[in-house]
Formats: structure tokens, C-alpha cells, sequence
């Protein structure tokens, strides 16, 4: 009596150059297949949420020896890059902002998606508005 199974049946048998061959062959496609770009990408993580990008250019008044005029600019330049980074204002971008004797920020209206704040100085009788558009006086 013959086992069942005992010797596989000729045409599932492979010489030895033909199992090295497959074997070459279904390593070689799984490589190709591992080392493939995703055909579903996932989208960028630095734009910003809503969809809307703006272009950031330094305001030649940032050089501008006024301390106002340039904490102001400088107030606007950290809550853009805060929009950038995490796609949404916050404050916390100015705690770093290095206020020179006299001068101070103060917050009118705050969201996630819009801010205005105040600049203003002891010496000066003008006070900038800063919003997402830019640098303002407010008279």
C-alpha cells in the first residue's frame, strides 16, 4: 500500500536550480514590492488647516529703528510662523518676544483662525494694530 502524500506528484516536484530560481525570483518581487512608494500618500503636515496658504515677506520697516514699529512686525512675523507651523494662532508665540522699556503688546480679539492685538509705547502717541494682514496705525 502507497502513503498518501509520501513523494508529491512530478509536476509539483522542482530540481534544485528551479527552487533556487523561484526563490530568487519571489524574493526579488518581494523587494521591489517593499521598497515601492505608497500609492496613497498622506498629505503634508505644514499647511495649514483650511487650505489657504500665504506667502510671509519681511516688511522693510522691520529695520526700521522705531521700537514700536519693529515689535509690532516682530509680533507679526511669530504669530504667522505660529500659523504655519501648527495651523492655528496662538499667543504663546509671543512669550518670547522681547519687549524694549516702554512698549507693550495687548490682546482685543483672539481666535484660532484670526487675532488682533495693540502695540503700544510710553513715548508714542500712535497705536499699531496687528492682524493677520499685517501692521496697522489705528488712530
Amino acid at each position: 500500500m502507497q502513503r498518501p502524500f509520501a513523494t508529491p506528484p512530478r509536476s509539483v516536484r522542482l530540481r534544485p536550480r528551479q527552487a533556487l530560481a523561484w526563490l530568487a525570483f519571489v524574493s526579488l518581487a518581494l523587494t521591489i514590492v517593499a521598497c515601492a512608494p505608497a500609492t496613497v500618500q498622506p498629505p503634508p503636515t505644514d499647511v495649514p488647516v483650511g487650505g489657504t496658504d500665504r506667502a510671509i515677506v519681511v516688511p522693510a520697516e522691520l529695520a526700521d529703528p522705531d521700537p514700536l514699529l519693529r515689535t509690532a512686525w516682530e509680533a507679526w512675523l511669530r504669530m504667522e510662523l505660529r500659523w504655519l507651523q501648527q495651523g492655528s494662532y496662538s499667543t504663546d508665540a509671543l512669550l518670547e518676544l522681547a519687549l524694549p522699556s516702554g512698549v507693550r503688546w495687548t490682546v482685543i480679539e483672539y481666535g484660532p483662525a484670526d487675532y488682533t492685538l495693540a502695540v503700544t509705547g510710553d513715548t508714542s502717541t500712535s497705536t499699531l494694530r496687528v492682524d493677520p494682514s499685517g501692521v496697522h496705525v489705528q488712530r
